[in-house]
């Protein structure tokens, strides 16, 4: 009886642990991950269980260095009616009469199983210790009394429904909305990946979500991965007429495909505008839309021409062009103008010195010196403001280090000297680079920080090693992309914070016409698509211009006739809207909690701004930077491992899209 009783403990010990697949030779703890030898056979698993899941231990009637107690079955009955895995357990004499207790539970079934779900995605399991949970005891019984199993098919029909829901669920959010897509690839465990987000605004709020993370397999041009963002887009009800703005990194792949993108935007307007003018009923119209349909893909990668003849008073030009605009990611723009002091030769000739200090101190015979302080960082060139953390560990334990007796470890007064300047020039940077980084900003929010942290290094004293120089022309150099932007401008025009009388030759006049033109096609495409009012009477502005609004209007907009009639069109009453907000609007200072979006919602309700409220729900959800795409990068040692080298790339991606949008993963329904 003690042999039988001991071999059913050894059984169900076992069911805890799968093995390793790093170690033939040890088991890993489905519990907590670690690995045991096997060596001692069952024992040492024992021994693990005792020492850390003692709960488990207690259960299973293992106790620490003493013999098993012979336990005696109990005259009391479980009055369950799906007490037959606890009958079980008690006949095998497993539990001590003293741990049994009458329980009644109630169990979501469907929310159990997204709790096993969600711990093997986020806990870099394999999908084969599915068979393992599904076999625990705990686990098993219950899965019987809902007459179900759990195992890695399950699992695998299980994430690629919930990535189908939280799609479905997107589809909704999106509804109605014009978005900006954040896109960008990168290699890691052998494996290349396309990345695919969302951004808009709603209420004043940004959401952000992962649509596609894409395995490569073929070259990453332009072409193929225009095509990925059609994809996603189509998967969430979406077009490439629904995008309005496109940030991603000065890759020429990521730049090419977002020219395709809004290529495309631009022919299949001008080709729908050209027919519809020179047809005369609306079946001819219909049929050759459905042969641009057919010959879309052509025709966007094509380099036909297309004229028209279009007066030059008249706006039709401006609506008939693209509504969507890139953006150059703000944060690689500012990693690059510090890479650029970065590679000043005598900057990276002590850079990699303390860089080798760095990784000195990690080795094993100096971590005694590192018991009661942090160990100092080694920079990354991939990653964002790491020269500075690597600088900033130095500086923060300085008196500590310079302590050390350990040649190998200590700095020079020269090194020492460089950190100190390091650090205070590129702190700045620093600060900027987190900022840019919060969901909730805007791309005129992050450009004012920016310009708040070149102000501040402009005012430093020069260094010894010549930095703040070569770093203010850097920033400056990398900021003129943003002025190529027609969101850029658009966003600047629309913040109360910017004052464009100042005679700031920053905000000129050229910057604030593009950004006028792009508005007013905005608001075009707003009305076209989403039934915005077009004619709503409150909002027609005065006619009555003072000298200095006839002369800005003059010579943003040329002295058409139109403008000074009194029933003017929605367009050109949104473009007088704009200039009247431009002109007469008063400014807000430029305090720190002062909050933009906030700004715009309290105008949510006033009919004398509902059309640029409209406006600011679009170009607001503009991102300044990629980090969304860049955050779900740092997660990939999670997804792509040794584990799963034979998932297939749609379960990968559904896996992706699950773990990107959790806050999501509550509303699936598995069963």
């Amino acid at each position: 009886m003690e042999e039988e009783r001991e071999k059913s403990t050894n059984a169900r010990v076992k069911e805890y642990f799968i093995d390793s697949p790093n170690n033939p030779k040890k088991k890993r703890c489905t519990l907590c991950q670690e690995e045991r030898d096997i060596a001692g056979s069952v024992t040492h698993l024992k021994d693990h269980i005792i020492s850390i899941h003692k709960d488990i231990a207690d259960g299973l009637g293992l106790k620490a260095n003493q013999k098993r107690k012979k336990n005696n079955r109990p005259s009391s009955s479980v009055s369950d009616n799906n007490s037959s895995g606890l009958d079980e357990m008690l006949e095998a004499e497993i539990i001590t009469p003293e741990t049994i207790k009458k329980v009644r539970l109630t169990i979501n079934l469907n929310d159990f199983l997204k709790e096993y779900i969600q711990m093997i995605l986020s806990k870099n399991l394999s999908f084969s210790s599915a068979d393992s949970i599904g076999k625990m005891t705990h686990v098993h019984d219950i899965l019987s009394a809902f007459n179900t199993t759990f195992n890695r098919h399950k699992l695998k029909d299980y994430v690629l429904s919930s990535y189908k829901q939280i799609i479905n669920i997107i589809t909704k959010e999106v509804e109605g909305f014009l978005l900006s897509i954040m896109i960008d690839s990168c290699s890691r465990h052998n494996r290349n990946v396309f990345s695919i987000s969302i951004r808009y605004l709603k209420d004043g709020k940004i959401t952000e979500r992962t649509i596609g993370m894409f395995t490569q397999t073929g070259r990453q041009t332009g072409a193929a991965l225009s095509e990925q963002i059609k994809d996603a887009l189509i998967a969430i009800g979406k077009t490439i007429d629904d995008v309005y703005c496109s940030c991603s990194d000065g890759g020429r792949n990521m730049q090419k495909a977002s020219d395709l993108i809004f290529e495309g935007q631009q022919v299949i307007r001008n080709l729908c505008g050209l027919i519809y003018e020179n047809t005369e009923d609306i079946e001819t119209f219909l049929s050759t839309l459905d042969l641009l349909e057919e010959n879309e893909d052509e025709l966007i990668t094509s380099n036909n021409t297309f004229e028209f003849e279009i007066d030059e008073h008249s706006d039709q030009h401006l609506y008939e062009s693209s509504i969507g605009s890139k953006f150059p990611c703000g944060a690689h723009k500012l990693q690059l103008a510090a890479n650029s002091v970065n590679s000043i030769a005598d900057v990276n000739k002590i850079l990699t010195e303390i860089r080798k200090i760095a990784i000195e101190s990690k080795k094993l015979a100096y971590r005694h010196l590192f018991e009661n302080v942090s160990m100092p960082k080694s920079d990354v060139s991939t990653r964002w403001d790491s020269s500075f953390i690597m600088i900033k560990s130095f500086k923060d334990n300085q008196d500590i280090y310079q302590n050390f007796d350990v040649n190998k470890l200590k700095l020079t007064a020269e090194q020492w000297t460089f950190v100190n300047d390091y650090y205070d020039l590129f702190s700045p940077i620093h600060e900027a680079m987190l900022y840019f980084q919060k969901k909730d900003v805007t791309i005129s929010d992050c450009y004012i920080q920016w310009l708040l942290m070149e102000i501040r290094i402009s005012k430093m004293k020069d260094d010894k090693f010549n930095m703040r120089s070569y770093l203010l022309r850097a920033i400056k150099d990398k900021s003129q992309s943003f002025f190529e932007s027609k969101a850029f401008a658009a966003c600047l025009i629309l913040d109360p914070r910017i004052n464009w009388r100042s005679g700031n030759e920053i905000f000129s006049n050229d910057l604030l016409e593009k950004g006028i033109n792009h508005l007013v096609r905005i608001y075009h495409k707003m009305t076209e698509t989403y039934n915005l009012p077009q004619n709503n009477q409150q909002e027609q502005i005065a006619t009555v211009e003072t000298e200095d609004q006839a002369l800005l209007r003059q010579y943003l907009l040329g002295d058409s006739e139109t403008f000074r009639d009194t029933s003017v069109d929605t367009f050109t009453n949104i473009r007088m809207r704009i200039l009247e907000f431009v002109h007469n609007e008063p400014r807000v200072s430029m305090i720190q909690n002062f909050n933009v979006l906030k700004y715009w919602q309290t105008k949510r309700h006033q009919s004398s701004s509902r059309s640029l409220y409209d406006l600011s729900q679009v170009i607001f959800g503009a991102p300044f930077t990629q980090t969304k795409v860049e955050r779900e990068f740092s997660t990939f040692g999670l997804v792509y491992t040794h584990l799963r080298t034979v998932l297939s790339a749609e379960l990968l991606n559904a896996i992706h899209v699950v773990k990107s949008n959790l806050d999501l993963f509550p509303k699936v329904k598995l069963l």
